[in-house]
């Protein structure tokens, strides 16, 4: 299921719009997740609000009050590196606003989140160069 199919599927009344909250739109990551997010968001009739937190734990909590005081129909959110505080997830949960986090998720929540396992992709990666007889891999 994916991100977008995810908060519908926990919201019932709609605004039709969807917040996005990314560490740095600069990143090559980001600026293809929010075109694939806007895309898919699209096919569904929502539109998108982008807040980038800079890595600001400040700018995060502003983007997430400004996307509730609009009524937003639900959040995804990539949290920033130095994200520690997460009480804002009890905040939108008492508003009944869903999130779903995705690349840098909380470890400690049970929230639905979206992301891959680096460590076991490397390592079958590794693997696939050993069985093509590679011995020095960097």
């Amino acid at each position: 299921m994916n991100l977008i199919r995810l908060l519908i599927f926990f919201k019932q009344r709609r605004t039709f719009i969807i917040g996005v909250i990314l560490p740095k739109l600069s990143e090559p990551f980001f600026a293809e997740a929010i075109s694939a997010i806007e895309d898919e968001a699209a096919k569904h009739n929502y539109t998108v609000l982008l807040g980038q937190s800079l890595d600001s734990i400040e700018r995060e909590k502003n983007i997430v009050n400004t996307f509730r005081n609009h009524r937003v129909d639900g959040i995804i959110m990539s949290l920033g590196k130095n994200t520690t505080d997460l009480s804002f997830i009890e905040a939108l949960n008492k508003y009944n606003i869903p999130i779903v986090f995705f690349d840098c998720v909380p470890e400690q929540l049970n929230v639905p989140k979206v992301s891959c396992d680096l460590s076991t992709g490397i390592y079958e990666a590794i693997e696939a160069f050993k069985q093509r007889g590679h011995q020095h891999v960097a």
